[in-house]
């Protein structure tokens, strides 16, 4: 007798013998997992392992092919809405596997060809935040690759399914929990060979008032008086190269950035930060300093700004279903003391501290922590 998944195997193997290829590949029977040896060896490789396929299957469970009525005269695909919700994309081996692979090929139940990672690149950037860019191959030292941590089947798999992204390797300690993604950002730091000195050197910040808008690299100290903001990325914001060959304005998420600034200035703030604008990602030691430095940036901040694109003013339902708490960086919500909410419009929703118990709800973060609780003895990796 078959064991359920069998069917899936089969088929896999039909469509490579189909396509001409003469092996394939299937993570949960080609590693030994009761040897620890193999499997830190093979979660370490595997990033590596995807990017030299020729071809990346996935099968969509939750998704099926629906014939349409004669008189709909939709463009849509009639499979999209499952496609979008599918468990598929929560999932946190899900990045290396979208971007790795050149050709990735996705399947229905009915083990229906759907489409491919080109052809879908649209619906794949609005489910997943990833960027254009990436899924077509460019750098990932170019992308701030951890705003996107997804859901995993173990606390642990959130910093492993990274390790091939970061191009590091680590032991594997299942039942770790937090201190898995600890280690994660000591490796980090380590084989970027992150200089101290740059640290001390200071912190790129753009001057609030300034008209164009100018970036210095200011001195850390105490009395550094600095805003943040955040917001769900999209294919045209503006980025540190922009603000460095001063084309910033030619941007559509231009506008986005200059209304902080009139926010910020409005409440007294000399300095602002925005992490595309002020990370050269083309430098992959400053990508990973910046990582390891993100949680103390943001609380040290004074306030922090979030701009929900798809929340409507006194609407707490599109509110609570905002793209933006499905982002990687959840401890953003944790790491600074004020947090201010703003709408499509730019209108103030309310504050952290208000909508302490609707946000404990959509994040499963401990509303103590929201409050201000240490959050070193909670599980503050558990929703990033």
């Amino acid at each position: 007798m078959h064991k359920a998944g069998y069917d899936k195997i089969r088929f896999c193997g039909e469509q490579a013998r189909g396509d001409g290829l003469q092996y394939f590949w299937v993570d949960i029977y080609c590693i030994d997992k009761s040897s620890s040896a193999e499997l830190t060896e093979s979660i370490n490789s595997m990033f590596r392992w995807y990017r030299e396929s020729t071809k990346c299957y996935v099968y969509l469970s939750d998704v099926s092919i629906k014939k349409r009525k004669a008189s709909d005269s939709s463009k849509e695909y009639t499979w999209e809405p499952a496609f979008r919700s599918s468990r598929w994309f929560t999932r946190g081996w899900t990045l290396q596997e979208l971007i790795a692979p050149v050709s990735v090929e996705f399947f229905s139940r009915d083990k229906k060809r759907l489409s491919d990672k080109s052809s879908l690149e649209r619906y794949i950037c609005e489910i997943t935040g990833i960027p254009a860019t990436a899924l077509r191959g460019r750098p990932l030292s170019d992308f701030s690759i951890t705003e996107r941590m997804r859901q995993t089947t173990c606390e642990e798999d959130k910093a492993y399914s990274l390790l091939g992204i970061f191009d590091v390797y680590m032991p594997l300690i299942y039942r770790e929990g937090p201190n898995a993604f600890r280690r994660l950002q000591e490796e980090i730091r380590k084989s970027g060979s992150i200089s101290q000195k740059s640290t001390r050197a200071g912190m790129r910040l753009l001057v609030a008032s300034s008209d164009p808008l100018r970036i210095e690299t200011v001195p850390i100290n105490d009395y550094l008086q600095y805003a943040i903001l955040s917001y769900t990325w999209g294919d045209d914001e503006v980025l540190f190269d922009d603000m460095r060959s001063a084309t910033a304005e030619q941007r559509q998420g231009y506008s986005k950035i200059k209304q902080y600034y009139n926010i910020a200035v409005k409440h007294s703030f000399e300095y602002v930060w925005v992490n595309t604008c002020y990370i050269d990602k083309s430098s992959s030691s400053e990508l990973q300093e910046a990582i390891c430095s993100m949680y103390t940036w943001y609380k040290n901040a004074k306030i922090y700004y979030v701009y929900f694109e798809d929340s409507k003013y006194n609407n707490i339902d599109s509110f609570i279903k905002s793209r933006w708490f499905t982002r990687g960086w959840t401890l953003q919500l944790i790491a600074p003391a004020f947090v201010e909410f703003y709408d499509q419009n730019w209108n103030e929703i309310r504050t952290k501290h208000s909508l302490c118990d609707q946000i404990a709800k959509i994040t499963s973060i401990d509303p103590l922590v929201l409050r201000g609780a240490d959050p070193t003895s909670q599980t503050i990796t558990k929703r990033m």
